[in-house]
């Protein structure tokens, strides 16, 4: 998007792996480096883009999504720097800035029924002076909510099917 134009995308899709894996064996494999991951690198349909083997479905959708690798901080407290990046902000004492999510909610349309900023888990930023429909949702408020809605737990035995070949034996 340029400046001022705004952008283009219906859907904003944000995986925050606060105490996840790392980004070297995930989205930013070092393949020869000696701070290399464990996993190595495979192709992805974006020409020069390399994510972990443990992606390979994802490998061949990465032409649909955009992959930030150069995120920086000076925030040695993970907490304080979580808040920046996912705020833009200092944390300070007397002011809550809104979260990513709820910068999103506020500034599109809904699309749909569903809520548009939902929270799997953890502990989403909130929607500061944005207000209480800027909130994120959380993924449990839903399934109260909706009888069919799926566990959090269905992605946690994907998952840890899919990455099972990965495994120590």
């Amino acid at each position: 998007a340029t400046p001022g134009n705004g952008g283009s995308a219906e859907h904003v899709i944000l995986f925050w792996n606060s105490g996840g894996m790392s980004h070297l064996d995930t989205w930013d494999p070092k393949q020869g480096r000696p701070v290399q991951g464990e996993f190595n690198p495979i192709k992805t349909s974006v020409p020069g883009m390399e994510i972990s083997e443990i992606f390979p479905e994802l490998a061949k959708q990465m032409h649909n999504a955009a992959l930030i690798r150069s995120i920086r901080g000076t925030n040695g407290d993970h907490g304080r720097a979580q808040y920046e990046l996912q705020t833009g902000f200092n944390q300070a004492p007397n002011v809550i800035h809104p979260g990513l999510g709820s910068i999103v909610v506020h500034e599109r349309d809904p699309l749909g029924d569903l809520p548009a900023y939902i929270s799997i888990s953890g502990n989403p930023p909130s929607a500061g002076h944005l207000g209480q429909q800027c909130e994120p949702t959380t993924w449990d408020a839903l399934a109260k909510r909706i009888p069919t809605w799926p566990s959090p737990r269905v992605f946690t035995t994907r998952g840890a099917r899919s990455a099972s070949k990965f495994s120590p034996e």
